[in-house]
């Protein structure tokens, strides 16, 4: 077993060993026994972090069973702006801050502005994962910033002066991982600056709001930045497959889940396609003798590396698409599948994803124990959904900018500030790029700008 094999075995056993009330208690006490060896060193950054971890795990099961003294050490990080700069420059004396500082120090200064991963030649629409989407236009104006994925929050503390950064801009954030008891929210709550959080799961959403402080939280996610020009409705290709499942090759995607719910309806389901990459050492040999073991080696095509024209292709010739990790809120695959007029099942286990982007329309949700009964309901009734219509009604990139300039707009407003030029539109694919080219343009003038801010 690869290491990321027995990680997710552990992580298996922690998660169902959290929903005992007795574990929890002592996993509790191990966790307060380490932030109180941490507190005695002065390792604040090290003591929250371990507090959130709990935190998260926990709420995992409910909010309701997070121990108080949780509640009461997370509530000391909330209350001045001293308590914020200790905690900053704690980070910033980790060796996680110190690592990233050093590296993207080698680093051109464009790359090192956009928090990007050079490459030679860089294709010319590529940015990173710091993306302007309003220039600074005087201070009355202030510009905004997108910081993509969450480990971007913690090169963007080692790399720049944040305090004048939030003189002139606000930022948003689009995390890439479910649960956001994360250090990092603390870290950006105390900026001098609206910093608006795109938040699809509702809890998530709840948690950020009732953080406070600089936190404005935004009912949006990673896929909703999918672009509707780049994928056609499959409703009338032929249908190869009965299912399609795009996800990476780890255990934590579950596709033992899906075999074993393969194996149950024998004869009654057709191929399947799985769309992945090989990651942390599991490849696509594995998930070949997987479904073996269970009998279904025969029902499935797999794709490993395809281009985004191939995906389109497989997805459209597909009935339904799938989707069974239980923790994942930046997955953009069940996007793609409704702007390729694809219903999609979701697993009820899962945290992240919005609940509401699943409804009559675009698909179902299924518990582990009914999913044969529920594949087999879908790939005979696929036909009666209409995802494409309400992805064009509810999301994708034109409307998600709109929906996020107006809230922008509106916190400027609120402020006093002005308002005259909007956001550059973006979108996922999977990176942000911009969708104009003018804008690309614009916004590269602004590095300049940011580079005298980085430390």
């Amino acid at each position: 077993m690869n290491f990321g094999g027995r990680l997710f075995f552990f992580y298996e056993i922690k998660e169902a060993l959290l929903d005992c009330t007795t574990v929890r208690l002592f996993f509790s006490a191990i966790a307060r026994l380490n932030v109180w060896k941490l507190k005695k060193t002065g390792r604040s950054y090290e003591v929250l972090a371990a507090a959130l971890r709990v935190e998260r795990d926990f709420s995992a099961v409910s909010p309701d069973v997070v121990p108080l003294w949780v509640h009461r050490l997370t509530q000391e990080y909330r209350q001045n702006v001293q308590h914020w700069r200790d905690l900053v420059r704690a980070f910033q004396e980790t060796e996680l801050a110190r690592f990233h500082s050093a590296r993207y120090r080698s680093f051109d200064l464009p790359d090192r502005v956009r928090i990007r991963q050079p490459k030679n030649p860089p294709p010319p629409e590529r940015q990173g994962d710091l993306l302007v989407l309003k220039p600074w236009c005087g201070t009355e104006e202030k510009g905004v910033i997108l910081l993509n994925f969450d480990e971007t929050v913690d090169k963007f503390f080692s790399l720049f002066d944040v305090e004048k950064v939030a003189t002139k801009y606000r930022l948003v954030v689009e995390p890439s991982a479910w649960g956001y008891q994360q250090v990092r929210m603390y870290l950006l709550r105390g900026l001098a600056t609206d910093v608006v959080i795109q938040a699809q799961y509702r809890q998530d959403y709840e948690y950020i709001d009732a953080l406070g402080g600089s936190l404005r939280p935004i009912r949006l996610g990673a896929g909703d930045w999918a672009d509707p020009e780049l994928f056609q409705s499959g409703r009338n290709t032929d249908k190869k497959y009965d299912l399609v499942m795009i996800a990476n090759w780890l255990k934590w995607k579950r596709h033992k889940l899906l075999f074993r719910s393969m194996r149950d309806l024998q004869g009654n389901i057709g191929r399947v396609a799985l769309i992945g990459y090989p990651i942390e050492g599991r490849t696509s040999d594995e998930i070949r003798l997987l479904a073996a073991r269970y009998g279904v080696a025969g029902k499935i095509d797999l794709f490993e590396n395809v281009s985004a024209t191939e995906v389109g292709q497989l997805v459209r010739s597909a009935k339904v698409g799938i989707m069974l990790s239980k923790k994942e809120g930046a997955n953009r695959g069940i996007y793609e599948c409704f702007f390729s007029d694809v219903p999609v099942i979701l697993s009820s286990s899962n945290i992240g994803v919005n609940r509401d982007h699943i409804n009559k329309m675009t698909g179902v949700v299924s518990s582990d124990s009914e999913l044969a009964k529920v594949i087999l309901y879908m790939v005979g009734n696929y036909d009666r959904f209409a995802p494409r219509e309400w992805a064009l009604n509810n999301t994708g990139t034109q409307k998600s900018s709109a929906v996020l300039n107006s809230f922008l707009r509106d916190l400027a407003e609120k402020r006093g500030e002005v308002w005259k030029q909007d956001i550059f539109p973006k979108k996922n694919a999977p990176n942000p790029l911009y969708l104009s080219f003018d804008n690309q343009k614009d916004a590269d003038r602004e590095i300049d700008k940011l580079a005298e801010m980085l430390l």
